[in-house]
């Protein structure tokens, strides 16, 4: 592509020289390691086709009803199925003076691209495996359509022959398939590069009329200037794990650059290896999507943005609107365990997802939750068992427990006869440990977490660790309260929150080590 392209504390309210191309892939930031290459025994195509037997992979267009399903949010979209069919296109390098564009619908999947050479970039939607192609420059007339890859695979655009234009690539696991024309077909080669669940930008990092791939893992980016397995050619950090990120030639010198935006704010480096944004910029709402391209053809590229859906961000639009009185850090998920009064021990609990590009959330799923008995702790009041009361705030969640592994990214510990809670004042309070022998019994105020998991109510099958009165969020304080779980079975609890196993288990699946818990009441978490 060328140029594309936590112990909270409650808030106030709050490239020949000639060729202009671009790809912008916005995603979530995922934290992980940063040494690049597939996990020690990882399949490489995780979906089960074959690509060792020395036959060239293969993209058919998806016809099998396996397939279906939405793409990943992560990826090269533009703000997935979190975006409106209205783009706001500037061809000022600060913003000024944009102009309004409707294409294709709200909810649809959309890329940034120039698809046809001409130097100008097209909105590109994408629904299934089918690719519609907007008219140069913003144009709301569909000019092209394709078929390629599968309905679930993550999309990147990139000129990968140096031919002027964009094509296709999709990734699986950590493998690329490439393809150099915008039909449907086989790939025109293949590369394993990065780890599965790494952020992906596509650019032309060197100046050489060549789009390659770069990853992000945190604030680390790895960039390698060929279309080849092998170690980054270059890397180094930059802004925050949190922050949104734009890649694009600003200075029309061929070389594409990373952007950060944070807020309604685009910090802008002309260069790799800065640790500090040559100029900045506002430009929309933090909710919005932001993105570069070139819509005037000059081999510059310029600010754009994708109106946000709000028809999506049911129970989440406080978090979109900026209404929390507490910090949720901008994770990838906030999930919320909302109470309408102090006293009641019945919840709403969401799952909102953020839309990648922005700090708008979606609702994901919800559900009805009990927390504790005795409703819901005020702030700086202890929690938990002896009070039978949930904590106020937003907090990390960072591992798991239970009889299995569902699938997830959290620390997650299969539970034994051994395994306790400590409740008991002393070094395990509030922390995980084995007991000296196996046991049944009732142990409190240590938990015999065991036990737990088989009552007949089976709360402790699954669950995940509130990081309450804990670390990495805060030093433990006696006296505070221990033993904060998102777990199994729905009844009121001493303290924690409690959800049918089956919504625990996806939840696990779901979640990212770091993503925040906010837990209290309506009209105090909101304001």
């Amino acid at each position: 592509m060328r140029h594309v392209a936590r112990p909270s504390l409650p808030l106030p309210a709050r490239s020949g020289p000639g060729v202009r191309r671009l790809v912008a892939t916005l995603g979530a930031a995922f934290l992980g390691v940063t040494a690049l290459g597939p996990p020690a025994g990882a399949a490489p195509v995780p979906d089960g086709e074959d690509t060792t037997d020395g036959s060239p992979p293969v993209v058919l267009p998806d016809s099998a009803s396996a397939d279906a399903g939405p793409a990943p949010d992560q990826g090269g979209t533009i703000g997935s199925v979190g975006g409106s069919p209205t783009f706001h296109l500037s061809d000022s390098p600060t913003g000024a003076t944009s102009r309004q564009v409707i294409f294709g619908r709200a909810g649809d999947e959309v890329y940034i691209a120039d698809t046809d050479g001409n130097g100008t970039d097209e909105m590109i939607v994408r629904r299934g495996a089918e690719f519609h192609v907007s008219g140069s420059g913003g144009s709301a007339v569909t000019a092209h359509r394709f078929v390629y890859g599968r309905a679930g695979d993550e999309v990147f655009f990139g000129d990968w022959d140096g031919d002027g234009g964009d094509t296709p690539a999709v990734r699986r696991g950590n493998t690329f398939l490439v393809r150099n024309s915008n039909s449907a077909g086989f790939a025109t080669l293949s590369f394993d590069y990065g780890r599965v669940g790494d952020e992906v930008h596509v650019g032309d990092y060197d100046a050489d009329g060549l789009d390659t791939i770069a990853i992000r893992r945190g604030i680390q980016i790895h960039v390698r200037n060929t279309l080849t397995s092998g170690p980054a050619s270059v890397q180094w950090p930059y802004g925050r794990a949190t922050d949104s990120v734009l890649v694009g030639d600003t200075d029309g010198d061929g070389t594409d650059t990373f952007q950060v935006r944070r807020g309604s704010t685009v910090h802008v480096s002309d260069s790799h290896g800065q640790v500090h944004a040559d100029r900045s910029f506002t430009y929309a709402a933090a909710y919005d999507v932001t993105f570069l391209g070139d819509w005037d053809g000059n081999g510059t590229d310029t600010v754009g943005a994708r109106s946000a859906d709000r028809s999506t961000w049911g129970r989440c639009a406080p978090l979109s609107l900026g209404q929390s009185r507490y910090d949720t850090g901008l994770t990838g998920r906030v999930s919320m365990a909302v109470a309408e009064t102090w006293s009641t021990s019945w919840a709403t609990f969401t799952v909102c997802e953020r839309v990648p590009g922005s700090e708008a959330y979606r609702e994901r799923w919800s559900t009805s939750a009990r927390i504790g008995a005795n409703g819901t702790a005020r702030p700086g009041q202890p929690a938990a068992w002896h009070t039978y009361r949930t904590p106020t705030g937003a907090y990390s969640v960072t591992e798991s427990f239970g009889l299995y592994d569902p699938g997830t990214a959290l620390d997650h510990r299969i539970l034994t006869p051994y395994s306790r809670w400590g409740g008991t004042p002393g070094v395990n309070y509030n922390r995980y440990y084995d007991a000296a022998t196996p046991s049944l019994a009732n142990t409190m105020p240590d938990e015999n977490m065991w036990r737990l998991a088989h009552t007949r109510g089976g709360d402790y099958r699954q669950g995940a660790v509130v990081n309450y009165n804990r670390p990495p969020d805060s030093a433990v304080r006696e006296g505070m309260g221990y033993a904060i779980f998102l777990h199994a079975n729905p009844v009121a609890t001493a303290g924690c929150i409690a959800i049918p196993e089956h919504l625990v288990s996806r939840y696990l699946r779901e979640t990212e080590p770091g993503d925040t818990m906010l837990l209290g009441v309506r009209g105090h978490l909101f304001g």
